[in-house]
């Protein structure tokens, strides 16, 4: 009997240390959760963060799409008002020579007409 008092002295000195041992190790585990908890608050701070300058980031891109578009449409316009100018040129040069054509024509038809005055 004394033997198994010993043994059982013995192994609720093990358990003991088992329980104490098992308890630093749940305030270890305790730690590093909450270590592990503010790691994951700050981190999901940081990706709210990140979320909106990627959606700010999107409606900039967006707006600078809409501003690309709306260049190349006026670029577009330049180049037809470019193309109708070039269409037009001959045309205007045509009517210059018209007009002096015509001032040549009635200068012309207006020397007869001096001369019919003085005689």
């Amino acid at each position: 009997m004394i033997l198994t008092l010993s043994q059982l002295t013995s192994e609720i000195e093990n358990a003991r240390r088992e329980v104490k041992d098992i308890k630093k190790k749940t305030a270890e585990l305790k730690k590093e959760a909450k270590v592990t908890m503010f790691a994951l608050e700050d981190t999901e701070k940081k990706l709210q963060v990140a979320l909106e300058e990627a959606e700010a980031a999107e409606e900039e891109f967006e707006l600078l799409s809409r501003k690309v578009e709306e260049f190349d449409q006026v670029e577009g316009v330049k180049a037809r008002k470019n193309e109708v100018f070039k269409r037009l040129e001959p045309t205007q040069k045509e009517i210059g020579n018209i007009k002096t054509a015509t001032k040549e024509t009635l200068r012309k038809a207006e020397i007869p007409e001096v001369a019919k005055r003085v005689v």
